[in-house]
């Protein structure tokens, strides 16, 4: 059985523009083994209220640049154009194994900077299981 964090980590790995982003299920902590990568995390939230058959989970998908990236313009671009690149498949391959619908609950939020610099942007879906 597959979950709705996997199968939709599967369908942001499938757009081109993930290569490189190191997949992390919930938060991950900041550490000198990760400084140098890209990452991607998704974390579900509760969602709306279940339906007989479909579940609503949501899911927020987190994606940072590399430490200390705040001022470097090109790789503050290179994420705003994966979260755009997501954004535009979401319209147009909105379905992925188990989920039968993958629909992004409102616009892009970013980018913003953590304290290490690390520019990030974010997209919140919910996904019909």
């Amino acid at each position: 059985m597959s979950t709705p964090i996997a199968e939709l980590l599967q369908w942001i790995q499938m757009e081109p523009l993930s290569a490189g982003y190191v997949p992390s299920r919930g938060a991950w902590a900041e550490s000198e083994a990760n400084a140098d990568r890209r990452i991607v995390s998704l974390i579900a939230t509760g969602g709306r209220t279940p339906g007989v058959i479909e579940r609503y989970p949501q899911i927020r998908v987190g994606i940072f640049g590399r430490r200390g990236e705040r001022n470097a313009a090109g790789a503050v671009a290179d994420l705003e154009a994966f979260a755009e690149a997501l954004m535009q498949r979401a319209q147009t391959e909105f379905k992925s194994g188990c989920l039968t619908q993958i629909r992004p609950l409102g616009d892009i939020t970013g980018p913003g900077y953590t304290l290490e610099d690390r520019p990030w942007y974010e997209i919140n879906f919910e996904v019909i299981v």
